[in-house]
């Protein structure tokens, strides 16, 4: 991390540019972290838990009664539900991104995914994780490209490309190939600001991601993929990361793939 922030310190054009586009409505940005409890009930039930799940005021009350009969056994998990714990990748790229903003002056704050609300929700905001570890990231699935899928029989996820391009795969799978981490950036309106969600195949690919956001060459590539210079808007869009992988850490994150979305509509909770 001493090294990045000593690159942050240095002259960084596109690092300006994107950054100050991306959150420079005057909104404070409010950067949504994972919910670690909720990615283990996941793997236990087999499925992602649904956004409508996990924001009824009874979660994780009625999960928990419908897939654990035991009284024991779900007073014990009732318990682990109800702390806080999110996974190392998110305490690394929540340092790099609030570092990032602080030099660029976005005044941010760390929320846990299970105290974040929509509603009122006058921020800008980064959600952090794929859709096992945070449910809220279902509100964007239908205008994107590149959507995580967990696949029961398999017992692994995978990264849908719904409209592959030439050259593309159909699918992007962790560790294929070996030690490979897939991370996607989407950027996108709200009804009230905007959105980055730093999402993958697998939780490195939140450092991935984050790296990658708080790199200047990575940034000048992105700008060259989406066809702008340092005097052109920022538009929405949605770009596909790979790097490698040793254990949960990710490195030398590398554009493979962007999309700009047209005409993206404004997310809201009402939409869903």
């Amino acid at each position: 991390m001493r090294s990045e922030r000593a690159l942050s310190n240095a002259h960084s054009p596109y690092l300006d540019h994107l950054w100050k586009q991306l959150f420079d409505n005057g909104r404070p940005t409010s950067i949504v972290t994972s919910d670690a409890n909720a990615m283990f009930f996941s793997d236990f039930m087999d499925r992602p838990i649904t956004l409508q799940e996990y924001r009824d005021p009874s979660y994780p009350g009625d999960l928990l009664k419908k897939w654990i009969p035991d009284p024991g056994t779900r007073g014990a998990m009732t318990h682990f539900m109800s702390t806080y714990f999110t996974g190392s990748q998110d305490g690394i790229a929540v340092a790099r991104l609030t570092g990032t903003a602080e030099r660029h002056k976005i005044p941010s704050v760390v929320v846990y995914t299970r105290d974040f609300r929509w509603e009122p929700q006058p921020d800008n905001v980064i959600f952090l994780g794929h859709r096992k570890a945070n449910p809220w990231v279902e509100l964007f699935d239908s205008q994107l490209n590149f959507i995580y899928e967990w696949h029961p029989e398999t017992r692994r996820a995978l990264l849908r490309n719904r409209r592959p391009k030439a050259g593309e795969s159909d699918t992007y799978e962790w560790n294929v190939p070996a030690s490979t981490t897939y991370a996607t950036l989407s950027y996108m309106p709200t009804s009230q600001g905007t959105a980055l969600l730093i999402g993958g195949s697998d939780m490195a690919a939140v450092d991935a991601g984050s790296r990658f956001l708080c790199d200047e060459d990575a940034i000048q590539k992105l700008h060259t993929a989406l066809g702008i210079d340092l005097t052109q808007k920022v538009p929405y869009f949605e770009a596909l990361v790979v790097a490698r992988r040793s254990r949960n850490i990710a490195y030398e994150p590398r554009l493979i793939s962007v999309r700009v979305l047209e005409h993206p509509s404004p997310v809201s909770q009402q939409a869903h």
